[in-house]
């Protein structure tokens, strides 16, 4: 209890959830590149809690997260990352995205909402392009050559989550990876 109304009151007026206030310049400079796993895993365990965006607790923050990260997509699945007013360009890498997903796709099930459905098939469509014809993906679905496994492994299980909710994903993506 103590633990979430901690995160309800450090939460960002823009939805997020970034660096903590006293956090040192080199752990800020690294979780500033995480704001969309902190957002998707503050959202989760205020789900997880029971609330959800029509009721409890955390009904407020949850729907802030849910439209600052749907913010951050594009309609061809893109990522769009604004400069913050801490003036740090927070940097996507491929390795947040199925945070996002998670949370996403855990408010897209229980309450079927079109808006997030049409979000999440083109952040799948997004990563599905991005994939190397190897069946790996790097970094930042850039196609360059750093490519890392647990990138892999989590797009896979991302993709292959939001095929279970009824999202297309491309079989041969799934077998590709």
């Amino acid at each position: 209890t103590r633990s979430l109304a901690f995160l309800a009151s450090v939460q960002k007026p823009d939805g997020r959830w970034d660096t903590l206030p006293n956090e040192p310049p080199s752990l800020e400079a690294y979780h500033g590149k995480m704001t969309m796993v902190l957002t998707s895993v503050s959202g989760l365990a205020m789900l997880a809690e029971g609330s959800s965006e029509t009721s409890g607790t955390y009904r407020k923050q949850i729907t802030q997260a849910k439209n600052h990260l749907l913010g951050l997509i594009s309609k061809d699945g893109k990522f769009t990352l604004p400069k913050y007013a801490d003036g740090l360009i927070k940097t996507h890498i491929a390795n947040e995205t199925p945070f996002m997903i998670l949370f996403l796709n855990e408010l897209y099930l229980r309450g079927k909402d079109a808006k997030l459905k049409t979000a999440l098939q083109s952040v799948a469509d997004y990563i599905s392009a991005g994939q190397h014809p190897r069946g790996g993906w790097d970094y930042t679905y850039k196609n360059t050559r750093h490519r890392h496994t647990a990138t892999v492994i989590q797009n896979l299980a991302a993709l292959a989550l939001l095929k279970r909710s009824g999202i297309t994903v491309r079989d041969k993506t799934l077998n590709n990876a």
